[in-house]
């Protein structure tokens, strides 16, 4: 999925130097990955397993999941 996609996907309007900042952002803290030709992937569960401490690696599925219902929760 490309920057502008993937902010309309997650309710932007799809502005490119909106979508390029916010995509930015993500890549930055880790979060998706440039895969090439201007699109990306996640990189979330990569991240969290460098991240964590010696000993946590087992939980990353456990934390995925938690991250995933917390953010895609209806509210």
């Amino acid at each position: 999925m490309d920057p502008q996609e993937a902010h309309v996907t997650a309710g932007g309007d799809g502005d490119r130097t909106r979508s390029y900042a916010r995509n930015r952002a993500l890549r930055t803290r880790g979060l998706i990955e440039h895969v090439g030709r201007g699109y990306y992937d996640d990189a979330l569960q990569e991240t969290l397993t460098e991240k964590l401490p010696p000993g946590s690696h087992d939980r990353v599925e456990e934390y995925l999941g938690e991250i995933d219902r917390a953010t895609l929760e209806e509210n």
